[in-house]
């Protein structure tokens, strides 16, 4: 299993490889990159490979942390995942609507006013406050997440890991191919 998930993890550096390097990737790069990065889950990997070959800027190879930051979520990704989940918290509860779905934002306003009742029940007067607490909380929770290992906007999602593998890259090589 160990031996498939590395093969799968190969083929997404030779991927990065093809699209940022003239001279494909070197055996000893995928090692040290897989030593780094094999904790995380394959699926998050391949949508980030897909992300950083469509989006990134620069030719040289990405690194390690920039792979990771596209994987578990960087502080730019948190920061704009905070303010549009305090715009949508804004917009539920002003419709009545308590929104338990287990989601970053959910989470956020369990831990930062203890529930969406209590959230309902805030000052207005007091929401630059509540939105700078928010927000805070939302970004903390999300860094305490990636520090984990986990993807940072997603809380509780129970991640796939590269050892345990799944037939992504298939389906990744076949959105270049068509």
């Amino acid at each position: 299993m160990e031996n498939d998930a590395h093969k799968k993890f190969a083929i997404l550096m030779g991927m990065l490889g093809t699209a940022f390097s003239d001279k494909g990737i070197l055996a000893a790069k995928i090692e040290m990159y897989w030593e780094h990065l094999h904790g995380l889950p394959i699926d998050a990997l391949g949508e980030a490979v897909c992300r950083i070959i469509k989006t990134r800027k620069f030719s040289s190879f990405p690194t390690i942390a920039e792979i990771r930051d596209a994987v578990l979520g960087n502080d730019d990704e948190i920061e704009r995942a905070a303010l549009e989940a305090w715009g949508r918290a804004e917009r539920a509860v002003s419709r009545g609507i308590h929104l338990k779905d287990g989601s970053a934002m959910d989470e956020a306003i369990c831990v930062a006013f203890g529930g969406w009742n209590e959230f309902g029940a805030t000052d207005p007067e007091n929401s630059i406050a509540d939105r700078a607490h928010f927000i805070r909380v939302f970004k903390g929770l999300a860094r305490a997440r990636r520090e984990k290992g986990e993807l940072a906007l997603e809380p509780g999602r129970e991640p796939i890991v590269l050892p345990k593998g799944q037939d992504v890259v298939h389906k990744l090589t076949d959105k270049f191919r068509s």
